[in-house]
This record gives structure tokens, sequence and C-alpha cells, in this order.
């Protein structure tokens, strides 16, 4: 399990992310705590937002994706993010990259 990341690194991770990112990442926990009744948004926005700064996703475009897509890449984001280096696990692969986003998969 993830351990919480330090102030000074959870500050750090939040810079990574702009207003408009904040706020969709923000649409993000809503829908998945939804979905399947988590309660670690924190926890949650710390992961996008190590993911944000390694490997920059469409966030708008996992926001909108159907819920069995959306689950899966939330699921692969919180099993790769490492909390405590605020790095991602080697092997983290994303449909949503902006560089490479396939819309086929949404």
């Amino acid at each position: 399990m993830n351990m919480a990341v330090s102030k000074p690194d959870e500050r750090r991770q939040r810079a990574v992310l702009s207003d408009s990112e904040l706020a969709t990442v923000s649409a993000i926990c809503n829908r998945i705590s939804r979905m399947l009744g988590l309660t670690d948004r924190e926890g949650l926005q710390q992961d996008l937002a190590i993911v944000q700064s390694s490997c920059p996703l469409d966030l708008e475009a996992l926001l909108v994706s159907r819920d069995k897509v959306f689950i899966e890449e939330l699921l692969c984001i919180v099993d790769h993010a490492d909390r405590t280096t605020g790095t991602l696990r080697p092997g983290f692969e994303s449909r949503f990259a902006s560089e490479g986003l396939t819309l086929g998969l949404l």
C-alpha cells in the first residue's frame, strides 16, 4: 500500500498541476468516488499529480472515458504511483498519454 507523502512533497506535486488540471482532477476524484466508494481523494490527487509530472495525460479525455476504461486507467495509475518518492514505478503506460492518445479506446 502507498504511504502518504510528506507535506513538502505534496506541495511540489500540486504545483505541477495547473488550475484547469486541478479542476479536472477533482472531477475525476468525484467520479471514481461515486463509482467505487473510494474515500482517499487526497491520495488519488497525489497519484494523478505524480503521473502528470512524469507522463502528462489528457485528463479531460480520461474524465469522459467509458466506465470500464476509466476504472482500468485509475487502477493502473494507483498501482504505479509511488507516493513515498513522488515518481512512477517502471512499466507505466497509459492510453491517455498526451503524446499518443488513442481515441478509439475511449
